[in-house]
């Protein structure tokens, strides 16, 4: 299964991988839910993901369908300059193959190769990226010190006024604080930050007031219970 929102990649990758012997080539541009109702239904092999559209399916969201389907063999290809510090989180997140045009048009091409074959290929400048994280990073290698105090208590349901209060730091600090974070992880907004934050270890799910319903557990958020429950974790933050 082929996906991606451009006609010109989707034209270009079905006939490239037609022409190297993949059978059965699907093409879809669905979003999110659509893809879900698709893979259920199609059962695909192989699904490779155009990472120029999928710019926007953030780690969180590589999470939750290989949580939905944990034995789906994905790769993301791209046929445009895509950062090699966000392509790592693919790999890392469960994608198995990844490779870029514009990191070199031979290794782009021998990676629809191994990927037909069977095989994952992971292009040299994620590669290198990979070979510097560990199996589960340590919070330094994503965020600050003070970063992972805004993520703690974000993911605790902490404002940011109450975040400021906390920690002693303005409103426009913490607006800057968290543009980086949501750069650095690749999240859009607190409910991937929640996600990704307990995925990478940063945050540990018993550690939150309160549950997403993600989880598996039912939200336990009482009005007058939390700003007593807030109390507590600042004064361990």
């Amino acid at each position: 299964m082929l996906i991606s929102r451009s006609i010109n990649n989707q034209t270009f990758f079905k006939a490239e991988l037609e022409k190297r012997g993949f059978p059965k080539v699907t093409v879809t541009d669905a979003d999110k839910d659509g893809l879900n109702f698709e893979i259920n239904n199609i059962k695909p092999k192989l699904v490779i993901i155009s990472a120029g559209f999928y710019y926007c399916s953030t780690a969180y969201m590589m999470m939750l369908l290989l949580k939905k389907f944990p034995d789906l063999n994905i790769a993301a290809v791209s046929m445009s300059p895509y950062p090699a510090n966000l392509a790592k989180w693919f790999i890392f997140n469960g994608v198995k193959s990844y490779f870029n045009f514009f990191d070199s048009a031979d290794e782009f091409f021998k990676g629809f190769d191994c990927i037909r074959d069977g095989r994952q290929f992971i292009s040299q400048s994620v590669k290198e990226r990979i070979e510097k994280m560990t199996e589960r990073p340590e919070c330094a290698d994503s965020a600050g010190m003070r970063e992972i105090e805004v993520i703690k208590l974000t993911c605790n349901g902490f404002t940011e006024p109450e975040i400021g209060d906390t920690l002693h730091i303005s409103k426009r600090t913490i607006t800057h604080h968290k543009e980086n974070i949501y750069d650095k992880l690749n999240v859009r907004n607190e409910k991937e930050l929640i996600g990704t934050a307990i995925h990478l270890g940063m945050v540990n799910p018993d550690e939150l007031i309160f549950r997403h319903k993600d989880y598996g557990e039912k939200p336990r958020r009482k009005t007058k219970k939390l700003s007593g429950e807030k109390q507590a974790i600042r004064r361990v933050i």
